[in-house]
């Protein structure tokens, strides 16, 4: 969406900012106001509105407020854009009561007066890092890896006189479970979801991809966005291996693209490229955990595709498992409800921050309808037997598939982590024995 930074010193924001040019190439901006300087990389997906943004305090945002015409109707509020209102909003009321009424993704940075007030969406969709000494920024790079990444639970504030910072925390989702019927509750899932696809379409008819591996989460993203009558193209990154089977992505997401008509691109890499994209995918989200970096690399591979064809916003099934039980973990768990809850409260640090950077920094847009507000809410009311049974993981959202149109074939068929089913993981233990290292870690630090 975009990149934001803001520090009481200006080179901070002036160094930081061109660290943060790739996050939004539309425009930049700074703004210094008494004590506080802040800067802004603009990625539109509708429209031009410059940040940062000032009415009776200052603001920078990076994200989506879904409801936000819906709040400056309620309100009586006159903005251009979503960051306009929040500003407003900002400005009139306290950053709890804020929060509460929103219903979207976002990072964002508000000064009024002496105060900084700090924080990010719940989940930590967007990300946000800081200084002790009151700098803030969507990257740690930008602050030239001096930062802490913000709490998505909490909010910080930070008194420009006393140069003093504390935080207050935020309450999480909560367990609610209740007895349900299986058609029931499928049906309301349904609904809820498409829902959800819809509130993340932009505005105007623009181009938007969607991340194919063939499994049941991505297919009904891809069905419900085709039924919506978006100009939709779906992209799989796989490994080309003529030494062995295709890859389980590749034949999963052919079939079911020819089965509901998906526009569908397919983007291969061979083993002679992977040193390259694993240090590309290893700089880009700072790190060099094997698996992040294999579930990286088709990312990597889909965004930059997507950005070629002009697309700004990429749909992902990112989440699908957490919320309806689909992992081992779940499985395993003597309380698969609670290691749901945990599995939300840890998506900040495991997988979000990763595929954020390696699509924004292509130059398009992520967006993870499993994700939406509404639909949290509701799958933690539902009962563990309708998650798991013997037979299926994710069962309820399987029943919720057929409802709104997929084959039961394609609904119950099993899906592989996307390191596997795309044959990356494969690759990189190759590549990094062929070059003598005992561990992919060892050969991902050695780039």
């Amino acid at each position: 969406m975009c990149g934001i930074i803001a520090s009481p010193e200006k080179e901070v924001v002036q160094k930081g900012l061109d660290m943060l040019l790739p996050r939004g190439r539309d425009n930049q901006h700074t703004k210094e106001t008494e004590h506080f300087v802040f800067g802004h990389a603009l990625h539109a997906i509708v429209g031009h509105v410059p940040q940062p943004i000032t009415h009776q305090g200052t603001l920078v945002f990076n994200g989506e407020i879904y409801n936000w015409k819906e709040i400056t109707a309620q309100q009586g509020i006159s903005a251009q854009n979503d960051a306009d209102l929040l500003c407003q909003l900002l400005d009139k009321e306290s950053v709890s009561l804020v929060l509460e009424r929103l219903d979207g993704v976002y990072a964002f940075v508000y000064q009024k007066e002496e105060m900084i007030i700090a924080t990010r969406d719940l989940l930590g969709v967007k990300p946000l890092y800081f200084t002790r000494e009151g700098s803030f920024a969507s990257e740690n790079k930008a602050l030239d890896f001096k930062g802490e990444e913000v709490d998505p639970r909490s909010i910080i504030y930070f008194d420009l006189q006393k140069r003093e910072l504390f935080t207050q925390e935020k309450n999480f989702y909560t367990l609610q479970v209740k007895e349900q019927e299986g058609e029931q509750a499928s049906e309301v899932f349904a609904e809820l979801f498409v829902k959800a696809i819809q509130k993340r379409i932009p505005d105007q008819h623009i181009k938007v991809g969607v991340l194919l591996s063939g499994g049941v989460d991505s297919t009904m993203i891809a069905k419900v966005c085709k039924e919506l009558e978006c100009e939709v193209t779906c992209y799989t990154a796989t490994l080309d291996n003529p030494e062995g089977d295709d890859p389980h992505d590749l034949l999963a997401s052919q079939q079911v693209a020819k089965r509901y008509g998906f526009d569908h691109k397919i983007i291969t890499a061979t083993k002679e490229e992977i040193p390259q994209l694993a240090k590309e995918v290893s700089s880009q989200i700072e790190s060099t955990d094997a698996v992040k970096v294999a579930v990286g690399i088709p990312f990597y591979l889909c965004a930059k595709e997507a950005a070629k064809d002009g697309c700004k916003v990429l749909f992902s099934g990112l989440g699908a498992e957490e919320i309806m039980a689909g992992y081992q973990r779940h499985k395993q768990s003597t309380d698969i409800n609670e290691e749901c809850l945990s599995g939300l409260l840890q998506l900040h640090e495991r997988d979000l921050y990763r595929d954020d950077i390696l699509t924004i920094r292509q130059g398009v847009e992520l967006r993870l309808p499993f994700l939406d507000r509404e639909l949290i809410e509701f799958s933690l009311t539902i009962p563990s037997d309708l998650k798991i049974t013997p037979n299926h993981q994710k069962y309820l959202l399987r029943l919720a598939a057929v409802r709104i149109g997929i084959e039961e074939t394609d609904a119950f068929r099993p899906k592989k982590a996307a390191q596997y089913g795309s044959q990356f993981d494969r690759a990189l233990k190759k590549v990094a024995k062929a070059k003598g290292f005992q561990t992919r870690k060892e050969f991902l630090e050695s780039l």
